[in-house]
């Protein structure tokens, strides 16, 4: 099953972490998974971007957390916390990770550089996507769109604009993406 999916800032990759304990970095445009990432011994339970989207980090139920260069695909750096995650991201700069149980100092690593963005994703300021409460609906600016079979209901969800990434028990990772002004003439006469 897909665990987190996250989008990186600039909405060129989607990362997902799963419990076969890989990280996969898929582009947005293509859809197309560039890395799988290999390393942690348990369940991925977490995955967070750099605000730069140069890095990913992932924690796991192994009580470590891994920095990756989304560029290269290589592990970075490893660091033993000692326990299981439940949030984590990014501080400003990179030498940071902000989580539930409080900071950790992840290092330099200034070895990798940014990310180049493949995608344009003008991002619709005025259009609201998201999954219903119960999870069988995609809902744009409250009106359902997209009924979800169950096999297709979102275990870990990101938004960015007018994409979603949801990721599955199944372990299948979906990326919808929507046009704001075809819906609006769908939409008009609600």
């Amino acid at each position: 099953e897909v665990r987190s999916v996250v989008f990186s800032h600039n909405s060129a990759h989607v990362i997902s972490g799963s419990a076969d304990k890989t990280i996969r970095v898929w582009r947005t445009a293509t859809g197309v998974c560039i890395w799988t990432l290999k390393g942690h011994d348990n369940k991925v339970t977490l995955v967070a971007c750099s605000n730069d989207s140069a890095l990913v980090a992932s924690s796991s139920n192994d009580r470590t957390v891994r920095v990756w260069c989304i560029a290269t695909g290589e592990c970075i750096q490893t660091v033993h916390v000692g326990f299981t995650l439940r949030r984590m991201s990014f501080q400003a700069g990179r030498s940071y990770l902000m989580t539930d149980h409080g900071i950790v100092a992840i290092g330099n690593v200034r070895e990798c550089s940014p990310a180049r963005s493949s995608t344009n994703n003008t991002l619709a300021r005025d259009s609201f996507f998201s999954i219903s409460a119960d999870n069988c609906w995609v809902v744009w600016n409250g009106n359902r769109l997209l009924w979800l079979a169950k096999d297709y209901r979102p275990f870990a969800l990101a938004v960015s604009g007018t994409l979603i990434v949801m990721g599955c028990a199944s372990g299948a990772v979906i990326l919808l993406g929507f046009s704001p002004e075809a819906l609006s003439e769908d939409f008009a006469g609600y």
